[in-house]
């Protein structure tokens, strides 16, 4: 719902929006661009979630993903933890590698308000690989888990929460959104 009086006030955004849907006509439903707290037409900026220790994950990305192949490209992240105290834990970037599923919520509407056709809502869950650089020095490699969920679309199920999650297996995982917003944008 935040998205849709954010899209709604850009005009800019709208122009923008009509160009790339001139140029996506007959595109396959199931190519998308993602975008998650990287500040596209005026979504919030960054993404926050957070673990159950309190510790946070600020996240911006911005990619590419195809549903019926599973491949995403160009798609690329950064992100900064931060303790529950707010102290930086690390920071780093991330590739997503490949997509693990995806349930659409639809495309142009939100909040029962028509946004442009191209808009889409859904839960994509990626495989990232991920490069950090803890705060006390040195670099760490790793793979994990990236949700990114945008409550635009007329079936999105009760109680979805908008924002982006990230699950480092076996080590923590910041499972809750606390703020940003979403959006697919239909290719």
């Amino acid at each position: 719902m935040r998205v849709v009086r954010k899209l709604l006030a850009l005009p800019i955004l709208g122009l923008c929006l009509i160009l790339v849907g001139a140029g996506t006509a007959g595109a396959t439903p199931s190519k998308y661009d993602s975008h998650a707290g990287d500040g596209f037409g005026g979504i919030e900026s960054p993404d926050v979630a957070s673990a159950p220790d309190g510790a946070t994950i600020t996240i911006q990305s911005t990619g590419a993903f195809h549903v019926t192949s599973g491949k995403a490209s160009s798609t690329l992240g950064t992100f900064v933890h931060r303790a529950a105290d707010g102290s930086p834990v690390g920071s780093g970037s991330f590739a997503i590698t490949g997509l693990r599923s995806f349930a659409s919520f639809g495309c142009g509407v939100a909040g029962g308000q028509t946004i442009p056709s191209n808009l889409c809502g859904g839960h994509a869950e990626f495989s990232i690989h991920v490069i950090g650089h803890p705060a006390a020095g040195g670099t760490e490699e790793f793979d994990a888990v990236f949700t990114v969920t945008c409550v635009v679309g007329d079936h999105v199920p009760p109680g979805t929460e908008e924002g982006v999650t990230f699950d480092v297996p076996g080590l923590i995982s910041f499972d809750q959104p606390v703020s940003g917003e979403t959006v697919f944008v239909l290719k």
